[in-house]
């Protein structure tokens, strides 16, 4: 499978991926986002290969040591790179569906399950559901009672 092939090649640094942020860089240069790693200085990765958007083409997920993870797309001959931190991209699915959470820290945050899709090079995220946490005062200030 080229895609496959692709991937390896710029794990070994044979080619440079597509970043949206950094531009056009070797895979080892790729940033993790919750510590601003680079990928070529984590000691421990892990990897899994799936096909996330169903379009018969695998992309290859490489999770660092703290929990991020780097997203690779093949498309038209080229490797894009996506990066995701740690509470905004976890529980990965085999169909590209992955769970998520903002901050932990206040009495109101949400999570949820998102979706992966890609349309040539770009990713898009589809919000399958929310759960919104919030303080009991909130809660009671806002409560609003309808006619059905």
């Amino acid at each position: 499978e080229k895609a496959m092939e692709m991937y390896e090649a710029a794990i070994k640094g044979e080619i440079c991926v597509f970043d949206g942020f950094l531009g056009e860089v070797k895979l080892e240069d790729c940033r993790f986002p919750s510590h601003n790693l680079r990928l070529g200085e984590c000691e421990i990765l892990s990897k899994a290969i799936l096909d996330m958007d169903g379009d018969g083409i695998n992309e290859y997920v490489i999770q660092s040591e703290t929990k991020d993870h780097i997203v690779l797309h093949y498309y038209n001959g080229k490797v894009y790179s996506y990066c995701f931190d740690r509470s905004h991209f976890y529980n990965l699915n085999t169909d590209g569906s992955f769970y998520w959470s903002d901050s932990y820290e206040s009495e109101n945050w949400s999570h949820g399950l998102n979706q992966i899709t890609f349309n040539g090079s770009s990713l898009s995220i589809k919000e399958i559901y929310r759960i919104k946490h919030i303080s009991p005062l909130d809660f009671y200030e806002n409560l609003e009672f309808g006619a059905p």
